[in-house]
């Protein structure tokens, strides 16, 4: 099995989808995420998550909101540039139909020949 070069700056035996423990949600409905986890992950009192569940597959998954902010910024620009480029097909896109509806008006109004 290769490494890839993301592997070097891992710590050993923790690879980007890992087990690092187990939690129990509390009487309050509170989860204390496993001090290997903690550090493993950079998990710092106070941090926020997103979180996001799976009620069919009974899952949940917590992701540090200050990488969702990331990650929604990137979509959101891409999104904006998409939705631009998009619009200008939709224009061009309109123009060749009423060019084509110009044509079609244009050889009804002709006289025969």
């Amino acid at each position: 099995m290769s490494s890839s070069a993301d592997d070097s700056r891992r710590p050993p035996g923790f690879g980007p989808r890992q087990l690092l423990g187990t939690a129990t949600v509390g009487e309050r409905g509170q989860v204390v995420i496993p001090a290997q986890a903690r550090k493993h992950l950079d998990i710092k009192p106070g941090d926020h998550f997103v979180v996001f569940g799976n009620k069919l597959q009974g899952s949940v998954v917590f992701v540090k909101a200050e990488a969702f902010t990331k990650v929604a910024e990137f979509f959101v620009a891409k999104a904006d540039k998409l939705g631009r480029i998009g619009q200008e097909w939709i224009d061009r896109l309109n123009g060749l139909y009423e060019e084509d509806e110009a044509a079609i008006a244009d050889d009804a109004a002709a006289p025969p020949p």
